[in-house]
This record gives structure tokens, sequence and C-alpha cells, in this order.
């Protein structure tokens, strides 16, 4: 299918610029990971700090179970 795909411009449409590196580049990598960055530090950093905190004022992160004696 590919190779069906015309792959000059059009007679009568305006010619349009090769893309660089760069700017497939930042299409690719640069704006996902834009994205997704603030989502995940949304999603996971609560959890994060929480136990950073814990730890730094030497409370329980939760994970350990008591067991009676």
């Amino acid at each position: 299918m590919l190779p069906m795909l015309p792959l000059e411009t059009l007679p009568g449409w305006p010619e349009v610029d090769d893309p660089g590196i760069g700017a497939i580049l930042l299409l690719t990598v640069a704006l996902p990971l834009a994205i997704s960055i603030p989502i995940l530090l949304l999603t996971i950093g609560p959890t994060w700090f929480r136990q950073a905190r814990a730890d730094a004022s030497g409370g329980s992160s939760g994970d350990e179970v008591a067991v009676g004696e």
C-alpha cells in the first residue's frame, strides 16, 4: 500500500517543506514525553512523596505487617 502513496506535491498544491530531524524528533519523542511526565507525576507522585516523608520521619510506610505476640 505504501508504494501507492504519491511522494511528490500534486499539481496546483503549494510546495511542502521536508521536515528536518529536529522536527521529527520533537513530534515523536519530546512531545509525548512532555505530555506523559506530568501525568505520571500527578498519578504516582503523591505515593512517592508520602513514602519518602514517612521514611524521613522514621514512621511506617504501610508496607510492614504487625504480628501479634
